[in-house]
């Protein structure tokens, strides 16, 4: 085999190894995204959310959709940081076992849900608010 030869498998290999690459790439984005997608709406959250005070106040507040431009903000607008999808997809999934692991071991019918508000800083994340409002 001269190097003429050595050079067409290489490239043929390299070929094949992109095409595989690709398609089992495909194969993990596509449901991540979908996953990503489904589990990002407010119809998913209230699903176990049980800050019944906080979503009794957001069906009555301007992000809601009943402000005057009718544009209504999810969950995740305010609740998850939007400034890079590896910082959204890190803090939805720690939000997320952080959620139901607060709830399996607490009684949400006893939180002092004012007394929290003290932390909202911690929960709403500017680059959310920034991705509706301007500067």
């Amino acid at each position: 085999m001269d190097g003429g030869d050595t050079m067409r498998i290489s490239k043929k290999l390299l070929a094949l190894i992109i095409l595989i690459s690709g398609i089992i790439g495909f194969f993990v984005v596509v449901p991540v995204h979908y996953a990503l997608e489904k589990t990002s709406t407010d119809k998913f959250c209230d699903v176990c959310h049980e800050m019944d005070p906080m979503v009794i106040a957001y069906q009555e507040d301007v992000h809601s959709g009943k402000g005057k431009t009718g544009i209504k903000a999810q969950c995740v607008d305010c609740h998850l940081p939007h400034d890079s999808y590896v910082a959204y997809v890190f803090q939805k999934g720690l939000n997320g076992f952080s959620e139901v692991t607060h709830m399996m071991f607490n009684d949400a019918d006893r939180m002092d849900w004012q007394a929290h508000r003290q932390n909202r800083t911690k929960f709403v994340y500017d680059s959310g608010c920034i991705s509706c409002h301007e500067r």
